[in-house]
């Protein structure tokens, strides 16, 4: 007959295998999450970016939930990708206010 302190161990270890998958999705989505943190930041502040942050990842847990699908990482370069003349202005800005002259040529 099993004592109590080994059904307690049984039990930990059974959370311990259901909260362990999270962490690591919760770790994937952190990490993605990071350079939009960074961006934010550069704009709004560093509070204001941790709260957009967190609401993003309630979205996506939300939408995980709802659809009942597994987490899908977008990739490092999503957001670059996605606006690519925002990105470029931004780059121009950025050298120019560290005293650059920027001329842009076409590579292709």
């Amino acid at each position: 007959m099993e004592s109590a302190v080994d059904a307690a161990l049984q039990v930990a270890n059974g959370r311990e295998m259901l909260v362990q998958p999270s962490r690591v999705l919760f770790r994937q989505i952190l990490l993605q999450r990071l350079r939009l943190t960074h961006r934010l930041a550069a704009r709004r502040g560093k509070k204001r970016a941790v709260i957009a942050v967190a609401h993003s990842i309630l979205v996506i847990l939300y939408h995980m939930l709802r659809q009942r699908q597994p987490y899908h990482e977008l990739g490092s370069n999503f957001f670059d990708q996605r606006d690519k003349t925002g990105l470029q202005r931004r780059l121009v800005q950025r050298l120019e206010n560290l005293g650059y002259t920027v001329e842009l040529h076409s590579a292709a």
